[in-house]
């Protein structure tokens, strides 16, 4: 009986061991490759000679938001000095590869060098505060601003005609002949176009009747409602271009 016992408990403290031995290389595994990822992004180990509490912050980030597995943001070129600048190039070709990798951070970091000895340096040393305003820091809200409320017009304009108009998916996916760039281009075409003759086409009147699909109306409005409007179509239409792809892609697999 006592020899049971002690096996149990045998069996249980190796169990444990081996748990706790797979979770240290587990992290070991986690770390290298944080590490590796980290070295790839900023390659500082060629300037100071050890990877930068900065670096760290970034491939740890990358680790937490699930891009660290497939990322590879390329081998920094031999004459990038570790500089400013090269940091830039290097998370500008890191944003091209994967970008959710990193929030755009170009504007973030400075652009000026200063010569320091025999090599350029940055003008900020890179400690973890800067690293977080790297990762973190939006663009200037008056520049964001513009462009946020215009893309989230057209795309608001877009949910109002699936759920008002009944331009849903399977209503566009019906109309392969251009009818949705077809209204799309009455819309963004300038309202004076509308009215050129168009009567030798034999489709109508003037340009904008003969543009339209056959018993489709437009609905014009002030020019930045039938911008926001020709906005919408197009996107449904590279949507509409997309679903074939994908499906023709699906077939040939």
């Amino acid at each position: 009986m006592t020899s049971i016992i002690l096996l149990g408990v045998s069996c249980a403290i190796g169990g444990y061991l081996i748990g706790v031995f797979i979770g240290v290389k587990r992290a070991i595994k986690a770390e290298e490759r944080a590490d590796r990822y980290l070295l790839a992004i900023l390659d500082l180990d060629r300037w100071c000679g050890h990877p930068s509490p900065a670096a760290r912050i970034i491939a740890k980030h990358l680790m937490v938001v699930g891009e660290g597995d497939p990322l590879n943001a390329g081998t920094p070129c031999g004459e990038e000095p570790c500089t400013v600048m090269g940091l830039r190039e290097q998370l500008t070709r890191l944003q091209r590869l994967q970008p959710r990798a990193l929030p755009r951070a170009v504007g973030v970091i400075k652009n000026d060098p200063v010569l320091h000895g025999w090599h350029m340096q940055p003008l900020v040393p890179w400690e973890t505060i800067g690293a977080n305003a790297l990762l973190y820091n939006s663009p200037p809200a008056e520049k964001a601003n513009g462009l946020d409320a215009a893309a989230r017009d057209v795309l608001a304009e877009r949910r109002r005609q699936q759920d008002v108009e009944g331009w849903t998916l399977e209503h566009d996916d019906e109309h392969v002949s251009g009818e949705i760039s077809a209204l799309a281009a009455f819309y963004a075409m300038p309202p004076a176009a509308r009215d050129w003759d168009a009567s030798s086409t034999g489709y109508g009147e003037t340009l904008g009747e003969a543009m339209l699909p056959p018993d489709w109306r437009a609905k014009p409005g002030d020019r930045r409602e039938e911008l926001k409007k020709a906005g919408a179509l197009i996107l449904a239409e590279i949507e509409r271009l997309d679903r074939i792809a994908a499906h023709q892609e699906g077939e040939d697999a």
